[in-house]
């Protein structure tokens, strides 16, 4: 919001623009009869949680319903693969009367996550971060060599790789699991053990119910 004083007169041409070093990048004429908008105050905090399946760039940042950003939180941040958590705080003035998003958009234009935002208070996390863990044996009926212990997601996504195991020796073995994700109840994932080839020998479902 700008307030302007001047002596010119009421036939001086006033413009507002917004420069970026000698470019201007957006100009509007300002007229006398222009009114202050009325505006809110986001004073809210929105969580988001999303996974990765390799490194990415993103920018976040809140928007309106058209898509029209206003304010920018982060800029060009890399991501890391894997499960990510992102906390904003917000304490911004928007212009009243619509609803705003807050958007983490990879460099390529993908909405990772999103939340819309609530200007009375804080926001629900997004996608809330749920834990899997448990036990499972396995009988190994001759030696391995050179094959991986891990878990993955119902679309073959590696979650974790539990062990690169350069002798797995024949007999029953047992093995604990932990990790996180944020595909919610009901989800399905499996431990596989495969060779060097990819292929699987031998694997077990695992459902968060």
């Amino acid at each position: 919001r700008l307030g302007v004083n001047h002596n010119r007169g009421d036939s001086a041409e006033l413009y507002l623009r917004l420069m970026e070093g000698e470019e201007v990048v957006a100009e509007r004429r300002v007229w006398a009869t222009d009114s202050i908008a009325p505006v809110q105050r986001l004073h809210t905090q929105a969580v988001l949680t999303f996974e990765l399946a390799g490194e990415t760039r993103a920018d976040a940042g809140i928007y309106d319903a058209e898509g029209n950003l206003y304010f920018l939180l982060s800029e060009d941040k890399l991501f890391r693969p894997g499960l990510q958590r992102q906390r904003y705080i917000m304490g911004k003035e928007v212009p009243a009367g619509q609803d705003y998003w807050v958007k983490i958009i990879s460099e390529g234009g993908e909405v990772l996550a999103e939340t819309r935002l609530n200007p009375d208070g804080p926001e629900p996390v997004v996608n809330p971060v749920r834990t899997l863990r448990g036990q499972f044996e396995m009988e190994v009926s001759e030696l391995q060599r050179d094959v991986r212990l891990a878990i993955y997601d119902a679309d073959g996504t590696i979650k974790r790789v539990m062990y690169d195991i350069d002798r797995l020796n024949p007999g029953k073995k047992r093995f604990s699991y932990l990790f996180d994700h944020v595909q919610g109840p009901g989800a399905t994932f499996y431990v596989r053990l495969t060779n060097q080839a990819g292929e699987v020998l031998w694997e077990k479902a695992i459902v968060d119910e």
